[in-house]
């Protein structure tokens, strides 16, 4: 019975999942400022973490004041990692994104369109260092960013190495 509520619960995120991206990729085109593609995407998030039965604790967001932007740094050990930080900071934060992803269809396919998060070259060490410029400039004009520490998801939960991006990009943008 657990299989079948486990196996029907990852159909339904699937088929949201594609309503959601087909439903932020439809409304590009009207949409004036990023305010309310970030709340397509954490009416997403909280709507994932929902069907799946995952509650999300958040501390600290006291520490947060609304009028500075930030550059926020994880490790990346479940698929619920995204969903559970766009459900809990109260801030619209964007993701920096493995450029390859943009060729998923359908959910790359939106984050691609929406031009929102933040795709990141790592072909090479130069193209990789232009998207950490790119992504800098974009946090000096206000925006808050999110990125994992280790450059993509452990599957096993454990801590890999920290790659140098996130801190040059702290630098860079002077967060």
């Amino acid at each position: 019975m657990n299989a079948t509520v486990s196996a029907l619960k990852i159909i339904i995120i699937v088929i949201y999942s594609c309503v959601m991206a087909t439903l932020s990729m439809v409304c590009v085109p009207f949409v004036k400022n990023e305010d309310m593609l970030f709340r397509i995407f954490k009416f997403y998030a909280r709507g994932v973490l929902s069907i799946s039965g995952v509650s999300v604790e958040v501390k600290g967001v006291q520490h947060i004041a609304p009028d500075r932007h930030y550059l926020y740094v994880g490790n990346h050990a479940s698929y619920f990692d995204i969903p559970a930080v766009v459900a809990g900071i109260p801030d619209n934060v964007r993701f920096v994104y493995k450029k390859e992803l943009n060729k998923v269809p359908i959910f790359g396919w939106g984050m691609k369109l929406t031009g929102y998060n933040i795709a990141i070259d790592r072909t090479s060490g130069h193209d990789a260092m232009q998207s950490i410029e790119h992504i800098a400039e974009r946090m000096r004009r206000g925006a808050s960013v999110m990125l994992f520490a280790e450059g993509t998801r452990t599957p096993d939960g454990s801590l890999k190495s920290f790659k140098r991006g996130p801190f040059n990009l702290a630098v860079k943008a002077s967060v």
